[in-house]
């Protein structure tokens, strides 16, 4: 049986602060929890990028969801595809406050990178976008792991 993926990318309304960040990560997974997805979040200086895991149905409507928050804007079309397995099996949501000064690339130049490939479903694009997303996941799990 295939796992059905979805990755968007946001921008918020305003910064967040790290209170409010970790509101809307309790919330994401006790709220995934329920409905058996996984993913991972990143957050960087108003963006976001989420990967979420799980039937199509119920990823298809937490992004309608996620769409209505007032909170930020949803902009581009998001990628949605099929997997064997879960990337993220064990997280109802992991989440990453990316910060200056690591090893990893910036999610916002990342982001200027990709501009508008998420309108194309070139695999390997997608391809890059999801090594991107995992190379975050495999990076200090301490401060997000769920």
């Amino acid at each position: 049986m295939s796992i059905s993926y979805l990755i968007y990318t946001s921008y918020s309304k305003s910064l967040l602060t790290l209170d409010e960040l970790g509101t809307l990560w309790e919330q994401a997974k006790r709220n995934n929890l329920k409905n058996n997805i996984s993913g991972l979040l990143l957050y960087q200086e108003g963006i976001f990028m989420q990967m979420l895991e799980g039937n199509k149905t119920d990823i298809s409507l937490l992004y309608e969801k996620i769409q209505q928050d007032s909170r930020h804007i949803c902009e581009q079309k998001p990628i949605i595809g099929q997997i064997q397995q879960r990337f993220f099996p064990d997280w109802s949501m992991g989440f990453k406050h990316v910060e200056q000064g690591h090893n990893l690339p910036s999610l916002k130049v990342f982001l200027n990178y990709i501009d508008g490939l998420l309108y194309e479903y070139d695999k390997d694009k997608v391809s890059e976008i999801l090594n991107f997303i995992l190379g975050y996941s495999k990076w200090s799990l301490t401060d997000y792991q769920a």
